[in-house]
């Protein structure tokens, strides 16, 4: 029986979410400062916490500053074995190490708070911050020669920008459509949706969701029903498109843009 979800509204919840994002940081377990707080709600919360509900990045700073100061006692039970958190490593360079993140996200538009950026410069910083992670993400079958979900994904973009090179929604929808997979290899549709919640538009975020339903068409197993109701949706030719683009993506090498330029790309499709 799975035990029941913390409420991260509550400000209790919400510093404990930010505490175990700044041990995160600290320790190297993750690098990107809005990772770590996916992660750590998950871990206090039992289950994924809406973006709008972690705690902020200022938060998670503060509490890394704290946890960081000479003599801090590191309350949680399951932070107390000094083995795991490579405690006698880092003590005595605490504070060196915390000076580096703070700096580090204090220089960075994509670590700033929501309300301190442009809109836009917060969306695309997302999109990249999800895919960077995916490096070190093996593919399973039958990507497996792929390699990494990052190259896999960059293959789908390619090939997606040889179809149809001024779609955004269509281009971002084959650049993102595996970043869930750094976060729940098992449900990883599931996870890419939630973590795009209110990032893309309903016809990427459709893309996404029945891409996995469209492979089945090329392999014969999917439902009548299904296909019907695929079929019916005005984007149904895209998703089909989109499909082959994810199939031909699974070459051991091949000519990608790096993710940065894949996402200047599909900004500049505004400007053409």
């Amino acid at each position: 029986m799975q035990p029941p979800m913390t409420n991260p509204r509550t400000s209790k919840t919400r510093r404990r979410i930010a505490w175990e994002a700044a041990c995160l940081l600290l320790y190297r377990r993750e690098q990107e400062i809005y990772r770590a707080k996916l992660v750590a709600g998950k871990r206090i919360c039992g289950g994924w916490v809406p973006r709008r509900e972690l705690p902020t990045n200022q938060e998670v700073l503060d509490e890394l500053a704290r946890i960081s100061e000479p003599g801090a006692c590191l309350n949680e039970p399951d932070l107390q074995n000094e083995t795991e958190l490579g405690w006698l490593e880092a003590k005595g360079k605490l504070p060196d190490r915390t000076e580096k993140i703070i700096a580090q996200h204090d220089i960075t538009w994509d670590e700033l708070d929501t309300d301190q950026r442009p809109e836009c410069i917060d969306q695309w910083q997302l999109f990249l911050s999800l895919l960077r992670p995916l490096e070190n993400i093996r593919m399973p079958a039958p990507f497996i020669q792929t390699g990494d979900a990052l190259f896999h994904s960059l293959q789908t973009f390619e090939h997606a920008l040889t179809n149809s090179p001024y779609d955004q929604e269509f281009l971002l929808a084959a650049l993102l459509h595996e970043v869930g997979r750094a976060v729940d290899t098992r449900d990883a549709v599931t996870a890419t949706l939630e973590l795009l919640e209110g990032e893309v538009s309903e016809r990427t975020a459709w893309l996404i969701e029945n891409l996995p339903e469209a492979n089945k068409i090329h392999l014969g197993t999917i439902g009548h029903r299904s296909w019907r109701r695929l079929r019916d949706n005005e984007s149904y030719e895209d998703l089909v498109l989109l499909s082959e683009c994810d199939r031909q993506a699974c070459a051991a090498q091949a000519n990608v843009r790096q993710a940065e330029e894949a996402i200047e790309y599909i900004i500049g499709i505004e400007e053409m």
